[in-house]
């Protein structure tokens, strides 16, 4: 060992240093970087020369080398931001891409994705995005290899008319039948009414009511229904006699009917197609106020795509300017 062994032993510290410096110095600088993945160095000794004495044999060491750098995957943070499609996989998982016209698989963290011109969802560098498909009904990925995210903008999507309506309401078990005969239009004559609102074929919407009055006998009310057309009148009232009954058990649960009752054909009177729809009662009998607790409806108006997200589980949404 010499001199010079010694001063390259002081420089491979230098050196070393330097790029372990220079790894830092990188981490900070991405310190804003999406999906960015921080890395550390590695040293090694180098070596060592052996040197006899009077004691023994001993070893110098030669100094140190960069034996590698090593890539940190631990879980980043997650921040809010203002896209629906910037996204972040919690956990062991990559984003997988692909190159247009290209086989290759390209995987990343870096979920800051957009849709280009021709409705494909990239990531900056405008690789495309790759997804399998969905099936909403049935709560389940279809069968195929992933493939490219892909939403066209077919503009308008048509109106859908009503078919079903579902009531969960409470009718007050301490209710009174009301001394006057039933009218629709005097509130004093029925304990309870609820609207909710319906659409036609054409996409118009309308208001279906009905009404709630208690009858003589224990645990049964008659209710009624009505509609009001586009125009503001009433049509398809069933404002004379009982349109049905509703009866219920001495613990407040229902009896009667025990399923979906039809009402219609309604004719609109605005050119729309004579909707017929069913009226789905989840109703309880108990002492408190009547109240409507939910209703729901499976039609809707016309609608343009408005905006499309990516939701919690990774589903590619659209929203439209209907709700749907």
């Amino acid at each position: 060992m010499g001199i010079s062994s010694a001063l390259y032993s002081g420089v491979s510290g230098l050196k070393t240093s330097s790029h372990a410096m220079s790894v830092i110095g990188n981490n900070l600088a991405h310190t804003n970087t999406t999906g960015f993945k921080g890395a550390r160095t590695v040293f090694s000794d180098l070596l060592s020369a052996n040197v006899s004495g009077s004691g023994g044999t001993s070893q110098i060491g030669r100094g140190v080398n960069l034996s590698k750098v090593d890539n940190i995957f631990s879980q980043g943070t997650f921040e809010a931001t203002e896209s629906g499609l910037d996204v972040a996989i919690e956990g062991d998982s990559f984003f997988t891409l692909r190159e247009a016209g290209d086989d290759t698989t390209y995987y990343t963290r870096a979920g800051a994705f957009r849709f280009d011109e021709e409705g494909f969802l990239i990531n900056p560098e405008g690789y495309r995005v790759q997804g399998q498909q969905f099936n909403p009904a049935t709560n389940e990925l279809l069968p195929g290899d992933p493939s490219d995210i892909h939403v066209i903008n077919s503009g308008l999507i048509p109106a859908s008319a009503t078919t079903a309506v579902d009531l969960t309401t409470n009718l007050d078990a301490g209710a009174s039948e009301p001394p006057l005969a039933f009218d629709y239009t005097l509130p004093e004559t029925y304990n309870y009414s609820t609207s909710v609102q319906v659409f036609d074929s054409l996409g118009n919407n309308h208001l279906i009511t009905t009404y709630y009055r208690k009858d003589p006998a224990a645990n049964t009310w008659n209710w009624y229904w009505s509609a009001q057309d586009s125009t503001g009148a009433d049509v398809g009232s069933a404002t004379t006699g009982t349109a049905a009954q509703l009866t219920f058990d001495t613990d407040g649960t229902k009896l009667t009917p025990p399923a979906p009752v039809a009402v219609g054909p309604i004719d609109w009177l605005n050119g729309a197609d004579p909707s017929d729809i069913t009226i789905a009662f989840d109703t309880t009998q108990f002492n408190s106020n009547s109240a409507v607790i939910a209703q729901d409806q499976d039609g809707f108006a016309a609608g343009d795509l408005t905006s499309v997200d990516i939701n919690e589980e990774g589903i590619v949404v659209a929203s439209y300017s209907n709700g749907e």
